[in-house]
């Protein structure tokens, strides 16, 4: 017994196209009953920032080292030149010997494991400006004068030997010696530069000024990292580092437009 199947003509291809309009509904939603929907529209008002439960923490553990850091520099900066108008070339002898004496001990401290993280990391950055303090009274003492070409070249050489032993084998508190060490020199190299150039060229002088404005951007920007991003103490102290050197650039250039 045969089956007969009933053909029907194939559809036309532009009757089975669905022509959708905008603001329709295609009927394919499923809705179900009692649901709201949850679209809202896009709030464009400014908000107020939100800021971190513990900021006044964060606050205390980046500023108040940056403070005291800007001030022992500040200090033993304004040491040197009354030491040498008294006491010549001896009384900078003795200090450069008290310097040196006091950034061994710090940098002793620094690598030390029965200090905490944070007294690794603090002693690390004394012992960088103690460092690098001593340097400056070397160069006064001996009269050296490097050439812009000799520091950048000298400022480089120890930046690739740190970059290279700075995973494997340097400690945290070496590593916060090291880049106090070396930014310390950096904006000395490069305040003196400028102050330099700026006697003789107009376009140094507004490089000069336009120095003081980045330091400020880099305290400002210090400070977000701090309130914002720095969630542990290490980062804390880190943030504190680059305070205080973008301070002390600012403090620089200030004194010397205002007085």
């Amino acid at each position: 017994m045969q089956k007969s199947l009933s053909t029907q003509p194939a559809a036309n291809q532009e009757s089975l196209e669905i022509h959708i309009h905008p603001g329709e509904s295609t009927g394919s939603e499923i809705i179900a009953p009692g649901v709201k929907s949850t679209h809202r529209p896009i709030d464009y008002r400014l908000r107020r920032p939100h800021f971190p439960k513990d900021i006044a923490t964060r606050l205390t553990d980046g500023l108040v080292p940056a403070v005291l850091l800007l001030v022992l520099t500040m200090m033993m900066d304004m040491l040197i030149y009354p030491i040498e108008a008294t006491a010549k070339g001896e009384g900078l002898l003795v200090y450069l010997i008290l310097v040196l004496a006091l950034g061994v001990f710090a940098l002793e401290k620094s690598t030390h494991s029965g200090s905490t993280e944070i007294g690794r990391a603090m002693s690390g950055m004394v012992a960088g400006q103690f460092f690098w303090h001593a340097f400056w009274i070397i160069q006064l003492m001996g009269g050296i004068e490097l050439k812009p070409q000799g520091t950048i070249l000298m400022l480089g050489l120890i930046s690739l030997l740190g970059l290279t032993l700075w995973r494997p084998v340097l400690p945290l508190g070496v590593k916060f010696f090291l880049v106090s060490f070396l930014a310390s020199w950096v904006n000395r190299f490069f305040i003196n530069h400028s102050i330099v150039q700026s006697a003789g060229a107009d376009l140094f002088t507004w490089m000069f000024y336009a120095t003081g404005f980045l330091a400020l951007a880099g305290v400002v920007f210090g400070t977000a990292y701090l309130i914002y991003r720095a969630e542990f103490k290490v980062q804390r102290l880190w943030a504190a580092l680059g305070i205080w050197q973008s301070a002390l650039v600012m403090l620089i250039v200030a004194l010397k437009v205002f007085l």
